[in-house]
């Protein structure tokens, strides 16, 4: 006769059930997603158990999710394949916000892949390593490279050029509109994308000192001995430039520039005077020439750039990015000729002149360098 002790006693054995060995079924039907449940994935040919909230599983030794779930505080709702950083927490739970390759402050810190839907103020998973499904990868090749985009939270084939960050998040598993699969692998910026003979995407300076220009017979700009507005003490050279002005100027790419690729050109400037919501802008003219090659205008050129000032301009050292000009150094040692002049604004003129300190260039390193003025060699 089976009692109620009897009943008691076998489920108190089988809550404390020990064994050697486990063997799942690998010929079971799947069950419904449930948290806790674990089972054998007959697609995937791995264990799997149901995670909290009841959509999303695990595939045990075949991905890796953010620790513990983490809450969307951003006011709006994110959606299954949506790239993440952790901007704040409550001291239980981070809270995540969407990454952009466009701001370093985000993109570097980019985390992982949204493994589901999380509306705003509910929780869900993160997932930092493993498959993401149901995304769209539509009219992307299987194996492509994926990279963080400049649009909040998405994905892109193609690299993000400077100044954006190149953060590499993984590779396309399957290529469909709605079933598309990602391989998640977050790899920092700096390891984005290997160059020949280097170990990532490095980046270095073109200076050119306001001592080291041609100033023009008219519409020069204004040598100006300024104390950066700090009120007294030795006064320093700017060239101050009014509206027409221009001057020239020489950049020459160094042996260790990769071959091919973009270089970055701006200017460091300070205004003098308060110009806060008034405008400027510069223009930059540019020819350039490889060795053994022939002086042509890069596609662009003359490239504009326009600034609205803030308050803060006033007495401090600002960057103002002129142009990115395009990939025309086809061998080491190119030239580029370059004149610099403010032109007028769309409106709004700010009415001082403004204080160029220093002229620069940013170009990508490729550190096989080179012993020769052609080649790579």
């Amino acid at each position: 006769m089976i009692t109620i002790d009897h009943i008691k006693g076998a489920l108190f054995k089988f809550r404390n059930l020990k064994s050697d060995t486990l063997q799942l079924n690998t010929s079971a039907s799947e069950p419904a997603h449930s948290p806790g449940l674990f089972h054998w994935n007959t697609t995937d040919e791995m264990p799997e158990i149901g995670m909290t909230g009841g959509v999303v599983s695990q595939q045990v030794g075949g991905e890796i999710f953010v620790p513990r779930r983490v809450q969307n505080k951003t006011g709006s709702d994110m959606t299954n394949g949506q790239l993440v950083y952790i901007s704040g927490g409550s001291g239980t739970n981070a809270y995540i916000t969407l990454a952009n390759a466009d701001s370093e402050n985000t993109g570097r810190k980019t985390i992982g892949m949204l493994t589901e839907d999380i509306d705003n103020n509910k929780f869900g998973w993160v997932t930092t390593y493993g498959l993401v499904r149901d995304v769209d990868t539509d009219g992307m090749a299987v194996g492509a490279e994926l990279f963080l985009d400049t649009t909040d939270g998405g994905y892109t084939t193609t690299m993000p050029e400077h100044p954006n960050l190149a953060v590499s998040i993984g590779t396309v598993f399957r290529a469909h509109q709605n079933e598309g699969i990602i391989m998640v692998r977050i790899v920092p910026p700096t390891m984005a994308k290997c160059v020949a003979g280097g170990d990532g995407v490095v980046y270095d300076d073109i200076q050119v000192g306001i001592s080291n220009i041609r100033i023009p017979a008219s519409n020069a700009p204004n040598e100006r001995l300024y104390n950066g507005g700090i009120g007294s003490g030795v006064t320093f050279p700017f060239l101050g430039f009014a509206v027409n002005d221009y001057l020239y100027f020489d950049m020459q790419t160094p042996h260790a520039c990769l071959i091919s690729s973009i270089l970055e050109s701006h200017i460091h400037y300070t205004a003098p005077t308060d110009g806060n919501g008034k405008k400027f802008k510069f223009q930059l003219d540019v020819i350039a020439c490889p060795i053994a090659g022939s002086w042509a205008v890069p596609t662009g050129s003359p490239f504009t750039k326009e600034r609205t000032m803030d308050s803060d301009d006033t007495n401090t050292q600002r960057y103002f990015d002129i142009a990115d000009i395009p990939a025309v150094n086809t061998t080491v040692s190119t030239l580029y000729k370059c004149k610099l002049t403010r032109i007028a604004a769309s409106g709004d003129e700010y009415g001082g002149e403004v204080y160029v300190s220093f002229l620069d260039g940013h170009y990508q390193k490729d550190s096989l360098g080179s012993r020769s003025e052609t080649s790579k060699s």
